[in-house]
């Protein structure tokens, strides 16, 4: 039985699911549909509140749809038909003073808002002219660079910045300013009825200074030009780099940003933007033009220098062959003398010569001027520099008593000179100027080991735009592409000599460290052992020094102490190279030994990689390096004789400093005097 049950549902149970589905069906619509469970509140004519459903809705609406159509339709009250008021309105035109009806209204149209005036009445330029003398130079050097960001609130000198090694382009131009102001001058007065002439439109305001720059690839082609950011110490880059060709203005539209750039503090920041104040004793900031110059005067001066060195050490040597051969014939004691700060000696003793009681290292203080005054009290080599600037200072002090200025004895003066000429103040007006405007721009993202060309465009606002449009600017053309800047590693190394029994080089590894080329010689360098590393460079003991009583010429008076320098930290210099040495294989070459024979020249070749599968090679020797390479290497090795100096202090470079007057108003006369006066100052000094 329970089979026969089972085989039955087992060959029905479709139509059962279907017939149980059906009446699900039925029971779902007769109770959502027909008996619906929705309900409404409502109020009804007693104010009670009650619960109904759509169909008593329409039971109601039925019922109330026959009681009024039983009632009487009432009877609409006969409103007055329209008269016409043409001939009431004609009247008034006939008669505007008499008879005026007050009662007749007449409605006002809505005030438009004032359309700007349609560029179709000026003769708007598509250019503004061009810029000419286009230059760029490299400056390498340390400088202060900025530990957080500049920005309009906080300028570069306000937040913390340190000494650190950096690669910057100045770009320099001309541009016609007097021919523009003119150009806009016959644009918007001369030209137009008089109606639409309008002295503020033609005043122009400079927009932009479109920098662009594009780089040689490795292929040997060049990369497609391309905007160069605003330097990271200008105070209103984020403001300078919003105008740009085919960029939306900011919020503010085109007015917001006239009133902004139309003033003279961001003209001058946009056309001259400030640079970075230079840490390097011997380096300092001119734009391209003048820059050569004052690196010649410079060279010069430091040859000059050496000169009164070696000089100064011949007639050194020859003072002390003198004082000991009249210590042996006056038995060993020594008077008084008027050199090396004014000491004697006795047979026990000697106070080194070129040190007295200035003290210091390397010449410091006497490059200062406080105590290398004329018998050459100056400190270590410092001692000779000394007593070179105290003719000039002597000479300087004349100059000044006979009313003198700097720049008749100092060619490094007359560069400054220079400069102020061309720089923009608080006292420029750009409409009065006749020579040609001088600007620069600035690029300090360029990287080592790279070549790259500039070219550059100035744009100002244009006074009838629209601003929906994107002839915001109207540009000058670009000029001509500069020369190629080609920026040099600050890294180099090369395999110095080979010990072939134990198949190690010796690798000297070059590297440029705030300000300097540091230069050292790693020995025993195996295969898979890495180049360079890191040198610990105690600092030099100081001589010994002692004060001086009377003149009786002895070492060490009774009650006198003996000064102390003070103690310098050792410096620390990475010389890593991220470069692991492979192996070294001796090799042969074949060169031209005459116009018809070939040689073999052997050599040994240096295996190295930077940890990839690249493996790179380099002769050993320096003689057998490509000459390019060659010449490198060897004008790295002659900076690297350099001394270090103490850096520059932040905001003494006279080529940083902003051009507003000593007050921040004033200029003109007074700014000239002090700038002499300065330049006397430091004339004497260096």
């Amino acid at each position: 039985m329970l089979k026969k049950i089972g085989s039955f549902f087992e060959e029905h149970i479709e139509k059962i699911i279907l017939i149980i589905v059906g009446i699900l069906c039925v029971l779902l619509f007769f109770w959502r549909v027909l008996l619906s469970p929705n309900t409404v509140e409502i109020t009804n004519n007693e104010g009670k509140t009650e619960e109904i459903s759509p169909s008593v809705i329409d039971e109601r609406i039925l019922q109330s749809a026959k009681l009024l159509s039983q009632t009487k339709a009432s009877t609409v009250a006969d409103f007055n038909s329209y008269e016409p008021k043409l001939n009431d309105f004609l009247a008034v035109l006939e008669s505007p003073i008499r008879d005026i009806d007050p009662r007749l209204m007449i409605p006002n149209p809505e005030i438009a808002a004032p359309k700007k005036v349609a560029r179709g009445k000026y003769n708007v330029p598509d250019s503004i002219g061009q810029v000419t003398a286009i230059e760029a130079e490299h400056i390498r050097a340390a400088a202060y660079l900025p530990t957080e960001p500049v920005t309009e609130q906080k300028s570069y000198d306000r937040v913390g910045h340190e000494p650190n090694d950096i690669d910057f382009v100045t770009i320099e131009g001309k541009f016609d300013i007097a021919g523009l102001y003119n150009q806009f001058h016959i644009t918007f007065v001369d030209q137009v009825e008089e109606q639409y002439a309008d002295p503020c439109l033609a005043k122009p305001i400079f927009a932009s200074v479109n920098l662009q720059r594009r780089e040689l690839t490795s292929d040997g082609t060049w990369s497609d030009w391309q905007n160069v950011p605003r330097s990271r110490i200008e105070q209103y880059k984020s403001l300078f780099e919003n105008i740009q060709e085919g960029m939306s203005l900011p919020p503010g539209g085109l007015e917001v940003q006239k009133l902004q750039f139309d003033n003279k503090l961001v003209q001058i920041d946009l056309l001259q933007p400030q640079v970075y104040q230079i840490a390097s004793a011997r380096e300092e900031w001119f734009p391209p033009s003048l820059h050569g110059d004052y690196m010649t005067a410079i060279n010069k001066e430091i040859s000059r220098e050496r000169r009164e060195e070696r000089v100064a050490e011949r007639q050194e040597r020859t003072r002390d062959t003198t004082d000991r051969r009249g210590t042996r014939a006056t038995g060993g004691r020594g008077g008084g003398g008027q050199y090396d700060g004014g000491a004697g000696a006795d047979t026990g003793g000697r106070v080194p010569r070129g040190r007295g009681a200035g003290g210091g290292r390397r010449g410091g203080t006497a490059r200062g001027g406080d105590t290398g005054f004329y018998d050459g009290r100056a400190t270590g080599r410092g001692g000779t520099r000394g007593r070179g600037r105290d003719n000039a200072n002597m000479e300087m002090d004349r100059l000044m008593m006979d009313g003198l200025t700097a720049t008749q004895t100092s060619p490094i003066n007359d560069i400054y000179r220079e400069f102020y000429k061309i720089r923009l103040n608080w006292n420029s007006d750009l409409s009065k100027m006749r020579e040609p405007l001088v600007f620069w721009a600035l690029d300090d993202t360029v990287e080592p080991e790279k070549t790259y060309q500039y070219k550059v465009r100035l744009g100002v606002f244009n006074p009838v735009t629209e601003e929906e449009k994107d002839d915001v600017v109207i540009w000058s053309e670009f000029s001509p592409p500069t020369e190629t800047i080609n920026i040099p590693a600050r890294l180099y190394f090369y395999a110095k000599d080979i010990q072939e029994a134990a198949k190690t080089v010796t690798i000297t590894v070059c590297k440029y460290v705030l300000g300097y080329w540091r230069v050292e010689d790693f020995r025993g360098i195996g295969p898979g052992e890495a180049i360079g590393g890191i040198k610990e460079y105690e600092p030099e003991e100081p001589e010994e020094q002692s004060f001086i009583a009377g003149g009786e010429g002895r070492l060490g008076v009774a009650g006198i102490p003996i000064p102390q320098q003070p103690k310098e930290e050792a410096e620390i210099i990475n010389f890593d190279t991220r470069a692991v040495m492979i192996d070294v294989v001796a090799t042969n070459d074949w060169i031209a030994s005459d116009d018809r024979n070939l040689s073999i020249k052997p050599y040994y070749d240096m295996l190295y990689s930077y940890g990839d599968t690249d493996i790179k090679h380099m002769p050993v020797r320096l003689s057998n390096l490509p000459e390019r390479m060659m010449m490198e290497i060897y004008r790295v090795n002659r900076l690297s004789t350099d001394k270090p100096e103490p850096f520059k202090t932040f905001g003494s470079s006279r080529t940083t400093q902003r051009g507003m007057g000593t007050d921040g108003m004033r200029g003109g006369e007074y700014d000239d005097m002090m700038m002499y006066q300065e330049m006397m100052m430091m004339d004497g000094r260096r």
